[in-house]
C-alpha cells in the first residue's frame, strides 16, 4: 500500500499551487505581448495604407508631369 506523510502532501499542494501561481502569470504575461503584437499589427496596416495613398498620389502627380513635359516639348507653329 502506497501512504504519504502529511509533509509530502503538503509539500505537494504547495508545488500545485505555486505552479499555478507562475502558469497565470506566464499566461498574462502572453496575453500582454499578443495585445502588444495586435495594437503593433493595426499601426502598420494603417500605415501600409497610407503609403499605398501615397503612392497612388505620386503616381497621379508623375503623369500629370508627365503630360506637362509632353506638352511642353511640342512646337507651337
Amino acid at each position: 500500500m502506497l501512504s504519504f506523510s502529511d509533509t509530502e502532501v503538503a509539500l505537494s499542494m504547495r508545488y500545485n499551487r505555486e505552479l499555478s501561481n507562475t502558469v497565470s502569470h506566464a499566461q498574462a504575461i502572453v496575453d500582454s505581448k499578443n495585445g502588444s503584437i495586435d495594437a503593433l499589427r493595426a499601426a502598420l496596416k494603417s500605415v501600409l495604407a497610407e503609403l499605398e495613398d501615397e503612392r497612388a498620389l505620386r503616381h497621379a502627380a508623375e503623369m500629370r508631369l508627365d503630360r506637362v513635359n509632353r506638352l511642353l516639348d511640342t512646337p507651337l507653329n
